[in-house]
């Protein structure tokens, strides 16, 4: 049997997609790399994936995710794999996998209040030394989840980027997620952000991550917020769950700055 050139894999993964061809598309995925994967028609800009979305067949979909086809290329109509999706079981398959580790990458990202003119070592702070009051995220790994335990009231400053959903329904699915791994000090919170100046406050990044649908929208570091509201629900009478409301807010003043003037 003649083997297939490297040259030529492509093209032919691209052809066992059209034809829905599941063990020609089994065979190749083994040795192709990448780029390889990757690959797009000259003709029209389509990967394999747009063509195994664009015929439906979701077993050949999830081999191709599988060995991490890219889901961003834009073919020559400007359309990634995921438009051409014709029903909502092909576009579940672009969705994120089960995680719970979706909106944080650390579970030691917290958040503490520095009281007004308390002397305090901010080598665990990660922005400026002033004496306002402030609410700073915090990089002392040990910092209990206690702190999440608000005042209406106060300003709190992101130091990290935050990410977001435009909906509601994203964020509540991680946060669901994360009731089978319970520890003794975790407490769930949902925060919904109010930006009033989008071009310096967050990103709208959807169209640049590799699941869309999820509306992602980004905070950016040292932006201000005051909290709002803090309300405490039951989930399914078992899991409470804190919901903080923010709204963008001005820096506070510091008491530096007031004594200057």
């Amino acid at each position: 049997m003649q083997r297939r050139s490297p040259e030529r894999l492509p093209i032919a993964l691209y052809s066992a997609c059209k034809q829905c061809d599941i063990i020609l598309v089994r065979r190749y995925l083994v040795s192709m790399s990448i780029e390889d994967i990757n690959y797009q028609m000259p003709s029209n800009g389509n990967t394999a994936l747009h063509e195994a979305t664009s015929s439906g067949n979701t077993e050949i979909i999830k081999l191709l995710l599988e060995s991490s086809a890219a889901r961003l290329i834009k073919n020559a109509d400007g359309q990634i794999p995921y438009d051409l999706a014709k029903t909502e079981e092909i576009r579940q398959l672009f969705q994120r996998p089960q995680s719970h580790s979706r909106f944080i990458s650390t579970r030691n990202s917290f958040i503490s209040t520095l009281p007004s003119k308390l002397d305090m070592n901010c080598k665990s702070c990660s922005l400026v030394d002033d004496q306002s009051t402030y609410e700073w995220e915090l990089t002392e790994p040990n910092t209990s989840q206690k702190a999440f335990l608000f005042r209406k009231g106060s300003c709190i400053t992101t130091t990290t980027f935050v990410s977001t959903s435009k909906y509601r329904s994203v964020a509540e699915n991680f946060n669901e997620q994360g009731y089978s791994l319970p520890e003794a000090d975790d407490i769930s919170v949902l925060c919904t952000y109010t930006i009033k100046a989008e071009n310096r406050t967050a990103l709208y990044i959807a169209k640049y991550s590799q699941y869309p649908d999820e509306e992602e929208v980004l905070i950016l570091p040292y932006s201000q917020f005051r909290i709002t509201k803090r309300i405490i629900v039951m989930i399914n009478n078992q899991h409470p769950l804190t919901e903080i409301y923010l709204e963008q807010c001005d820096a506070p003043v510091s008491s530096v700055e007031e004594e200057q003037r």
